[in-house]
């Protein structure tokens, strides 16, 4: 565990967690990364699943659970729209991705890879155990997590998103289902230009709180096109 400090560190432009597993933020902290074990991993905010199925490629993770808001055929949308806009300003076209397994089947897994390469579509669903469609308030509702701790828990980009009582909500659902030796890594930006869910000052005060609590450090990323990142993790 490491002590809460601000600290510059330089981050790529997204900062998500599947970031680091490829080795595009800062290289110490990779370093520590891969010197992690843990067999099971909570992805809050999974979206496509990208991180999580990463983590099983570069860290060995078998235990893999996420949830997102979107329901699957949002998430897909919403995937197919960041990859033409990057391709657009390269002057290239989108040929569109049918399904996740589509995507999933061409992530890179050549950096540091444990796992060999799933090349069967199916073993895709019985691997990441996705929850499409779920406001993490109903998550905790129906009990799905049931008192499980996780060696990883990760939200990554996905705070300024929501709002003030889903930011309670998720906070005390990490805290509740880590352990003692848990990794977490938290991300959002400050500052978003997108739609915020609630406003940056309030979202940092619970986050510099939570993070205070449990021992994270905060890293202050660079200015980027949307906003300003800002991590909490104990790597």
């Amino acid at each position: 565990m490491t002590k809460n400090s601000i600290e510059p560190l330089e981050l790529s432009e997204k900062q998500f967690f599947s970031d680091l597993l490829l080795g595009n933020i800062q290289a110490p902290m990779k370093e520590r990364l891969l010197r992690f074990s843990a067999k099971s991993l909570l992805d809050i905010g999974c979206g496509a699943g990208r991180g999580m199925l990463l983590a099983y490629y570069v860290l060995g993770i078998e235990r893999l659970i996420g949830f997102d808001l979107g329901n699957e055929s949002n998430v897909l949308d919403s995937l197919n729209d960041q990859y033409e806009k990057a391709e657009a300003e390269l002057g290239k076209e989108h040929k569109p991705i049918d399904s996740l397994e589509e995507y999933w089947s061409e992530i890179d897994t050549s950096i540091g890879d444990l796992n060999t390469k799933i090349t069967d579509h199916a073993t895709f669903r019985r691997l990441l155990n996705l929850h499409f469609g779920m406001r993490v308030q109903r998550l905790v509702r129906l009990n799905i997590l049931n008192a499980e701790k996780f060696d990883a828990i990760i939200c990554s980009q996905v705070f300024h998103f929501m709002d003030i009582d889903d930011i309670i909500v998720t906070l005390r659902l990490i805290e509740q289902h880590r352990h003692q030796n848990s990794l977490i890594y938290l991300s959002a930006k400050t500052g978003f230009t997108g739609k915020v869910g609630t406003p940056s000052e309030e979202m940092m005060e619970r986050l510099m709180s939570f993070a205070k609590e449990q021992g994270l450090r905060h890293y202050k990323g660079p200015s980027v096109r949307d906003g300003q990142c800002q991590v909490f993790t104990n790597i």
